[in-house]
């Protein structure tokens, strides 16, 4: 009788100690996959803070002035950027929306029929568009 107590017993502290390690692992799992993704939404909110505050500074500035403003801003655009890249699913078309913001020329920024303050502006817009919607 002691025998069949003792392998009953070694049976239960094995389905024991393996639902212990399974729901270790589940729980890790979990707080991993919760954690990226805050870590995402963290990193997502201060890129769309970074450009609505580029934004206002863009309304606030003379449109003359617009040209130096944008390349005394656009190496931290690109930084910021490069911070979020792998967030987006849609990686091209955030590759496209950096370069079309982040390399343009003064000739680009200064066209004709358009303010320059105007020009930046609307890229931007654009940009964050495109980061609300991921």
């Amino acid at each position: 009788m002691c025998a069949a107590l003792t392998d009953v017993t070694a049976i239960d502290l094995l389905k024991f100690v393996s639902g212990g390690l399974v729901g270790s692992f589940i729980g890790s799992y979990l707080a991993h996959r919760f954690t990226l993704h805050r870590d995402r939404d963290g990193r997502l909110r201060n890129f769309r803070g970074f450009l609505e505050e580029w934004r206002a500074i863009v309304e606030q500035t003379n449109t003359d002035d617009i040209p130096t403003q944008y390349f005394e801003h656009v190496r931290s655009f690109r930084r910021e950027a490069e911070r979020v890249r792998g967030d987006f699913r849609d990686r091209s078309e955030f590759s496209r929306l950096v370069i079309a913001i982040g390399h343009m020329t003064p000739e680009a920024i200064r066209a004709p029929g358009k303010p320059s303050r105007d020009i930046l502006a609307e890229s931007i817009d654009s940009f964050l568009q495109f980061v609300r919607n991921a």
